[in-house]
């Protein structure tokens, strides 16, 4: 009687230590409505951390910027090339939008938003004056 009581709790237990040992699931990625937020609330940032260079009003020009949930950059911003447009003489601008992207990161209060700390987004930043 009681080898059989034991191998009971013995197969109750192997069934239960399954559920245990499994790694825990990480919460979804942010929803549409949150990305939305996400970029909105990155583009805010980063026109707070931009100034336009003198000579340049009226010009604009477009930084892609990838970035982690815990607001830090993933990579360089990259400079979308412009059609048709002198891309030397647009350098000072795109050099400022740059150095706006890398002096705001990391972004703040991503993960309020519904953000996950490892998860990338990316978007594409119109600097214009």
């Amino acid at each position: 009687m009681k080898r059989r009581r034991i191998g009971g709790i013995a197969g109750v237990l192997l069934a239960v230590a399954p559920a245990f040992s499994q790694a825990p699931v990480p919460p979804p990625p942010a929803s549409q409505a949150d990305r939305g937020a996400i970029a909105a609330s990155v583009r805010r940032q980063l026109t707070a951390c931009w100034s336009l260079p003198a000579g340049f009003e009226g010009r604009a020009i477009e930084v892609t910027v990838a970035f982690l949930g815990s607001g830090e950059l993933d990579g360089e911003p990259a400079v979308t090339p412009l059609a048709g447009k002198a891309t030397d003489k647009l350098a000072p601008l795109a050099a400022s939008a740059v150095r706006a992207v890398k002096r705001c990161a990391p972004f703040e209060g991503l993960d309020a938003l519904g953000a996950r700390a490892g998860e990338r987004f990316s978007i594409t930043v119109n600097f214009q004056s």
